[in-house]
């Protein structure tokens, strides 16, 4: 909490920095012998926030292929079930996406679901 915050207050002085406002000598001392630790902040940062849009990515992109699947196996889905499925984890997606090649009901799917009570 206390680096996050402080590297929230060295971010504001280098947008000051950038747009020319006016700083004192200490406050452009300060953000100039900062920067590197707030660069390096900002990258791991980004690298954070991507790390996370490929994880969702991926697992919105597995969610909606073992749905299509299920559907192809089992016909039309109750929204319930369809909510189930949609709340799972990626791993749980993917042991789903094994699992669902055996099934040929909509009630093996339900059974399935239950024997995952992680949701």
């Amino acid at each position: 909490p206390l680096r996050q915050r402080t590297l929230e207050h060295l971010a504001v002085l280098q947008i000051h920095l950038r747009v020319g406002q006016n700083l004192d000598e200490d406050e452009r001392k300060l953000a100039m012998n900062l920067t590197p630790v707030y660069e390096q902040w900002r990258e791991e940062t980004l690298q954070q926030g991507r790390q996370e849009g490929i994880q969702l990515g991926l697992q919105q992109g597995e969610r909606a292929l073992v749905l299509r699947l299920l559907a192809r196996r089992v016909g039309t889905m109750p929204a319930e079930v369809i909510a189930q499925v949609e709340a799972l984890s990626l791993p749980e997606l993917e042991t789903l996406g094994e699992a669902l090649l055996e099934f040929s009901t909509l009630e093996e799917v339900r059974a399935w679901l239950q024997l995952h009570p992680s949701l």
